[in-house]
């Protein structure tokens, strides 16, 4: 087998309100270092997880049938002691619908996509103004 070859495919950006065709010819996730920093223990802590929440309900939407392990909050940070949970612990990891869930019928939206590009969205905002100068200081 050869390398595997991706179509370029055209999506909006927007630049100054308009919208603007990017060409992308890799997946956006290429080049990510996210699996090189799961801990050691990330099937331990995914088990936990499951113990927690058996009925992997969306921390995003409430629903049931979430088949992704996600943050809660943006980052890495999870607990490293998984033994010490409770249910209703307040870990840093819990069950999300993937677009894999939303495709297949088990989920009303791509929860993590949502939550992914809201984050992403608030990100660029944050760069693009600058810090606010109080009136006083003018």
């Amino acid at each position: 087998m050869g390398e595997q070859h991706t179509r370029p495919r055209s999506l909006p950006a927007f630049r100054r309100g308009v919208a603007v065709a990017v060409q992308r010819t890799r997946p956006a996730w290429e080049g990510s270092t996210r699996r090189e920093r799961l801990p050691a223990n990330w099937p331990e802590l995914r088990a936990q997880a499951e113990l927690l929440n058996p009925k992997h309900i969306c921390h995003f939407c409430g629903e049931p049938g979430g088949s992704d392990l996600d943050h809660k909050k943006r980052g890495d940070a999870i607990c490293l002691e998984p033994s010490v949970h409770m249910p209703g612990c307040q870990c840093n990891l819990d069950w999300i619908h993937s677009r894999q869930d939303y495709v297949d019928g088990r989920s009303k939206q791509n929860c993590h996509g949502r939550k992914t590009g809201a984050e992403g969205a608030a990100a660029r905002r944050r760069l693009a103004r600058p810090e606010p100068i109080h009136p006083a200081l003018r």
